[in-house]
């Protein structure tokens, strides 16, 4: 049941997208992504590479949620993926970090492991994209929390500028 729209939110000029392939319940409900304690996760880990929310967008390939959150069909994806594809085109990003193992799946239209989709730079409509940890993951297992800091880690030090 498709409450709101969550078209994404924070900063449309940002060098950053961080991208989940749908929203679940909650955030369906209210209609903006990461609003729970895997967001607040997201945040504190964007602090540690001296990133705010703020410096970012974050957006889903599906604009609304799944029943019971499952994975989406591919017709959905097709359905949703000009939209998505629009606004990555409007915000060109240096780097798209999809968050997951479905999220990074879904897009590049893969079916492969977190393990073989990580430590790879992709691209996606001619920008790199990265697959990490999705930060729910990280909170129902603590031991990704380490493959997961060494995901940001390379952002920082590949996409950060020190100015």
């Amino acid at each position: 049941i498709h409450t709101n729209f969550v078209f994404g939110i924070r900063n449309p000029d940002a060098d950053f997208i961080f991208v989940r392939e749908a929203p679940a319940k909650n955030k369906n409900l209210q209609g903006k992504p990461f609003v729970d304690r895997a967001g607040q996760l997201l945040e504190k880990i964007l602090a540690a590479i001296n990133l705010a929310l703020q410096d970012v967008y974050i957006l889903y390939v599906l604009k609304s949620g799944l029943p019971e959150n499952r994975d989406p069909l591919l017709s959905e994806v097709e359905l949703c993926e000009g939209c998505f594809k629009k606004q990555i085109g409007i915000i060109n990003p240096k780097l798209i970090v999809a968050l997951g193992k479905v999220t990074g799946n879904t897009i590049l239209r893969k079916d492969e492991t977190l393990t073989d989709l990580r430590k790879k730079i992709h691209n996606y409509e001619g920008i790199d994209f990265i697959v990490t940890y999705n930060p729910t993951e990280l909170l129902r297992n603590p031991a990704f929390k380490k493959p997961a800091w060494d995901d940001f880690k390379m952002i920082r030090d590949n996409y950060l500028t020190n100015d």
